[in-house]
């Protein structure tokens, strides 16, 4: 996928502690054009926003060690608000977790966040690979 501005990939960030989902997740995404970086965790993925300016979006898990995805939301809301958030999986928007999130917490289905990016390819995730990252 390219960014409508320039032309160049769309940069994801994709944080997420289990390998194996990891790679899956990447993968997808890599096959549908978009770049793909990585982070094993919350902390991880904040020391890679503040080197990599050109990030779109992050596609992160709740739970994971040292900083979690909802503690790793806030951080990104507060210093990077351009920077669009996805939880693939539906469970983070139970109340407790809307309450967490707080204003940005909207139940979304991949689809649709991915569409939030305006890349200018016509290739997008399929609904199979959108599913594939909601293991």
């Amino acid at each position: 996928m390219t960014d409508m501005d320039d032309g160049t990939a769309v940069v994801i960030l994709l944080v997420e502690d289990e390998t194996l989902v990891r790679l899956l997740a990447n993968d997808i995404l890599s096959e549908a054009g978009y770049r793909v970086l990585e982070a094993r965790d919350g902390q991880e993925a904040v020391t890679i926003l503040e080197v990599h300016d050109s990030i779109r979006a992050i596609l992160t898990d709740v739970t994971m060690p040292n900083v979690d995805g909802l503690a790793l939301a806030k951080i990104v809301s507060g210093r990077w608000p351009h920077i669009g958030i996805v939880f693939p999986r539906p469970w983070p928007f139970r109340p407790t977790c809307r309450k967490a999130l707080g204003s940005f917490a909207s139940p979304t289905r991949p689809q649709r966040s991915w569409r939030s990016l305006k890349p200018s390819s016509r290739r997008r995730p399929t609904s199979q690979q959108a599913q594939h990252l909601s293991l």
